[in-house]
């Protein structure tokens, strides 16, 4: 019934928990808009980061430079990636830039634990080593940085995460870089502790995993 042409080639995007604003990622620019749902006008947008500079790792995951925005619980901001600069930023609903926080490498995405912590899944690239990073929902403070074990040869490129049923597991997959279909693992971790909880060898270019009970996880 609509259109709304926002400028730029789209990747991801994501509700707010009132249902009353989307934050819609660009592809490559750097850019997240707010688009009130009611209206259907875009309603604010925030540059995070100049998007001509070099990414400090090659390639991005298809070349997406912030994949996924991730409301927080209050619905007051968004964090989202910049992932040619390898960080993690905050935007408040207005535009406003928040706060920042470098990773060691790009980070897919994020998911929001049930305390209201961020769980970041850090891709890793090369020898830097993929992580599941906890930080404050209100600062971006590292509060955890978790290495995620891979199989010996195997490429990092940890793709998307779920969280358990009780909130208490975190289940990450390996698709490695997709032209090599090297990436074969998936890994459980406590994330309120940092213990890993167990590792299995799944598929090759394991990209999605969720948690069908506490024991019991499905791979694609």
């Amino acid at each position: 019934p609509a259109l709304l042409d926002l400028g730029a080639p789209l990747a991801g995007l994501a509700l707010s928990p009132d249902g009353t604003l989307l934050a819609v990622n660009g592809v490559k620019d750097l850019v997240v808009r707010f688009v009130d749902v009611d209206t259907w006008k875009e309603s604010a947008r925030a540059s995070l980061g100049t998007a001509t500079d070099e990414p400090k790792h090659k390639p991005l995951t298809f070349g997406v430079a912030s994949p996924h925005p991730v409301w927080l619980a209050d619905g007051s901001a968004v964090v989202t990636q910049d992932n040619l600069h390898e960080e993690i930023v905050l935007v408040a609903k207005d535009g406003t830039v928040k706060a920042r926080r470098a990773m060691k490498s790009g980070a897919h995405t994020v998911l929001i634990a049930p305390d209201g912590s961020l769980l970041a899944i850090v891709e890793g690239d090369g020898a830097v080593r993929p992580q599941i990073v906890v930080l404050k929902p209100d600062t971006l403070e590292i509060v955890r940085e978790i290495d995620v074990p891979l199989a010996d040869g195997e490429t990092p490129k940890l793709h998307h995460g779920a969280l358990s049923p009780d909130g208490e597991l975190v289940v990450v997959a390996n698709m490695g870089p997709v032209a090599a279909a090297s990436g074969v693992s998936a890994a459980v971790v406590k994330w309120k502790t940092g213990e890993v909880a167990w590792t299995a060898p799944t598929v090759r270019t394991a990209a999605h995993a969720v948690f069908l009970s506490k024991d019991k996880v499905l791979v694609l």
